[in-house]
């Protein structure tokens, strides 16, 4: 199932899905075309890891980062720091 926020991007929804969480979040968000299915895919990856730093990790704060690396890489990393 394919969330709506991802019909204006991938970025878009990222930024959507961090509004609710109650500890700072910083996004460092690339502006890279991603293929179909992958920023389904991407999203809820992104929302897994941030549930778990919530529930988990006792984080302080969360960092999400999109990136290309390469020739069509692309990389998204979740965080959690004390």
């Amino acid at each position: 199932m394919r969330p709506s926020s991802l019909d204006e991007g991938l970025e878009p929804a990222l930024r959507s899905l961090v509004q609710s969480v109650p500890l700072p979040v910083e996004l460092d968000l690339a502006s890279i075309t991603v293929p179909e299915p992958s920023p389904t895919a991407a999203y809820y990856l992104a929302a897994e890891a941030v549930t778990n730093a919530l529930k988990h990790a006792r984080a302080g704060r969360i960092a999400i980062t999109l990136a290309a690396l390469g020739d069509g890489v692309r990389v998204l990393a979740v965080l959690a720091y004390l």
